[in-house]
This record gives C-alpha cells, sequence and structure tokens, in this order.
C-alpha cells in the first residue's frame, strides 16, 4: 500500500470536520498501565490484565477518552478494536508482545506515536497509532496483519475502530445525534437521532442501481461530547461505517472493509489508513 506524501488530506479533513461537525478538542493517548504520562496523552490503546485461576493474560485492547478543560471522559469501555476475520474464526483476542512509545515526524509533521504488537496463533498484528501536534483532535492507525504460520490464510474481512459509545447518565433522550452519510433508496437524513435497535451501514459503494457513496466518516455525540471515526485515504474506498444503539445504554461504531485478501506464510497487509476523533 501506498501512502500519498500530502499533508493537506489531513488539513482538508480537519478543516471538514470544524465546520460540520463542531470544534474538536485535543485526543488523549497513552497506554493505561505508564504512571506518568505526558498531559496530552490518555487511554486510548493499551492493555489490559485479566487474571483467572490458571493464567494471567494480556491482550491487545482499546478505548478513547476525552480531555477537554483537564477533565477526562471516558468515552466507552474496552474492547478489541482492530479484528479481522476469515471464513472460520474472527481473530479478536491478540496477546500483547511488546509496545514502544517514541516522537515521529513524517510528512504529516510532527507528533507522538505508539507502537503495540499482538498475536493470535499464526497471525501478528502490529497497531501504529499517531497523535500529530497540528491535529491533536485525531489519532490516526495504520494496522499490519502478518501471517506467520505455515499455510495460506484467507482474511473475509477487516475492522478498525470499533468502539462502544456510553449513554450519558441523565442525559434526556434521545441518548445520541449522530452524522451519517450512507446514500439509500429511502434518502435517510444524514444528521439523525439514535434510537434502541437503530442499525445502519452505512456502505459508501452502490447501495441501489442509482443510490451510493457518502463521506469517509461517521460521527455519534452525547449532549456533553461526541466520537468520529473513518478513513483517510486519498481515494474513496469501498469501506463500511456502521452505526448501531443495541440497547438504551450505549451505541457502536467502526469502520469495516469486506474483501479476501490471500496471505502467504511470511506475507503482510496494510489496513487503510484510518482515524478516530473526538469533540464537544
Amino acid at each position: 500500500m501506498v501512502w500519498r506524501s500530502d499533508g493537506n488530506l489531513l488539513r482538508m479533513l480537519r478543516a471538514f470536520m470544524i465546520a460540520g461537525l463542531g470544534l474538536f478538542s485535543p485526543l488523549c493517548l497513552r497506554p493505561v498501565h505508564w504512571r506518568q504520562p505526558r498531559t496530552f496523552l490518555a487511554a486510548i490503546l493499551g492493555f489490559k490484565a485479566a487474571t483467572s485461576a490458571l493464567s494471567l493474560i494480556t491482550t491487545c485492547v482499546a478505548r478513547v477518552v476525552a480531555c477537554f478543560d483537564k477533565k477526562e471522559t471516558v468515552m466507552g469501555p474496552f474492547s478489541a478494536s482492530e479484528t479481522v476475520t476469515t471464513a472460520v474464526n474472527a481473530w479478536t483476542g491478540f496477546l500483547l508482545s511488546w509496545q514502544k512509545r517514541e516522537h515521529t515526524q513524517d510528512a504529516f509533521g510532527k507528533g507522538e506515536r505508539l507502537t503495540v504488537e499482538g498475536k493470535a496463533g499464526t497471525l501478528t498484528k502490529i497497531v501504529r497509532v499517531t497523535v500529530y501536534d497540528d491535529f491533536p483532535a485525531m489519532a490516526l492507525f495504520d494496522v499490519q496483519y502478518t501471517n506467520t504460520g505455515t499455510s495460506k490464510l484467507v482474511i473475509n474481512s477487516w475492522t478498525n475502530n470499533a468502539y462502544a459509545v456510553n449513554a450519558q447518565r441523565s442525559g434526556g433522550s434521545p441518548a445520541f445525534w449522530s452524522y451519517q452519510s450512507g446514500s439509500y433508496e429511502k434518502r435517510p437524513n444524514w444528521v439523525l437521532p439514535l434510537y434502541t435497535n437503530f442499525q445502519q451501514e452505512n456502505y459508501q459503494g452502490m447501495n441501489a442501481d442509482d443510490y451510493g457513496g457518502g463521506t469517509p466518516i461517521i460521527d455519534v455525540w452525547r449532549r456533553d461530547v461526541g466520537m468520529a471515526v473513518g478513513h483517510v485515504e486519498p481515494r474513496p474506498k469501498l469501506v463500511s461505517l456502521p452505526v448501531s444503539m443495541p440497547d438504551v445504554a450505549y451505541a457502536k461504531i467502526s469502520l469495516r472493509f469486506t474483501k479476501d485478501i490471500s496471505l502467504s506464510p511470511g506475507e503482510s497487509f496494510l489496513t487503510f489508513r484510518t482515524f478516530v476523533a473526538v469533540h464537544q
């Protein structure tokens, strides 16, 4: 996969989000076990330890924390946010093998990067999360999967930035509003409230003979804070950006790409470059 070296792409996306979705606040990023993180970093990627009678399991999981006026708001629980599926398995439980934090500089500018590696059977996942100084509201994700086994592995789909957003306590009804750009024959509004059992796929391809496309971003917000996910690829991609509200307690968002990807032993692939952002 080739990335276009064009910092204007992020600037255009940031301008769109500020104009259309409200002013975004700096996103916080930190592994949850660091005791003295820098002030602009809070938990989005890290690890969670679960103790049983037999073993200590450390898995790669993620959550988003919005930081406004020196106050941290946990948006939802830890979950497996970057996953893949095959014909017989959903690869969600990756055991953390290593991680590092570093300063970085590239075509998009200076920033901080957190890299974690996780392993699940014959599949190794590396997630690189970058927060740029010029775009502190966004964390950009570069995710790579490698087949470390001895036989071919066929990936059917991959998902990035899958999060649950908790409903605000005593927040009233509706609990959430959303921005969703999926185009359908029924012509739903792009800005609409969420209610229990709501679900919309927001596929960016053709959803009917003469309906399709959209903008590669979705946003779900409460009265106090919101969260957006999408991709920053320079060309349109046939991804889905599903939004759902399974019950009154939370909403779910993610970005998913469905296509068979065959990995020979030792072969790797990169997902599209995706992001999560928070705002008030």
